[in-house]
């Protein structure tokens, strides 16, 4: 069984099973992002590095505001730091700092997250464009969704 990270990696942290069919925005979803994956990886973590601050997070449509102090830097060499920030999303949420590579899978509009030791994640991009990233996915079942946007420091 594939394990999934929707919405970077809980979007980001939250460990996810399921299949790719659950992953699968389905048809009639409009994805806005460039055609050219380089274009994507340099919205992503412009020349070096770039940090994404969490607007909007939700697990089978409820807000999570633990969620909304994370942030995400996509580094251009393929590596990535998550910071779970100070409020936490109950027991399971206990690391705060996650570091992995990442790797753009632009055919399947997908990021894929490997944290290394066998843990690798996925998640579904429906926009990445210079102002904002949404992500979705599923986690125990639940559908996952997240936005992003990049921080000002």
């Amino acid at each position: 069984m594939l394990k999934f990270i929707p919405g970077i990696l809980m979007l980001f942290v939250l460990i996810s099973c399921g299949s790719e069919d659950e992953q699968d925005p389905g048809p009639g979803v409009m994805i806005i992002a460039p055609d050219n994956p380089m274009e994507i990886r340099t919205i992503l973590s412009s020349s070096n590095s770039k940090e994404w601050v969490t607007t909007e997070f939700t697990m089978a449509g409820m807000e999570l505001e633990c969620r909304l102090d994370d942030t995400f830097e996509f580094n251009n060499d393929g590596s990535f730091r998550f910071d779970g920030g100070d409020k936490l999303c109950g027991l399971e949420d206990i690391l705060t700092i996650r570091e992995g590579t990442w790797t753009l899978m632009a055919d399947e509009n997908k990021i894929k997250f490997d944290l290394g030791s066998g843990e690798v994640y996925f998640a579904d991009y429906q926009k990445i464009t210079e102002e904002e990233i949404r992500l979705s996915g599923s986690w125990g079942g639940m559908k996952i969704k997240g936005a992003f946007v990049p921080s000002d420091g």
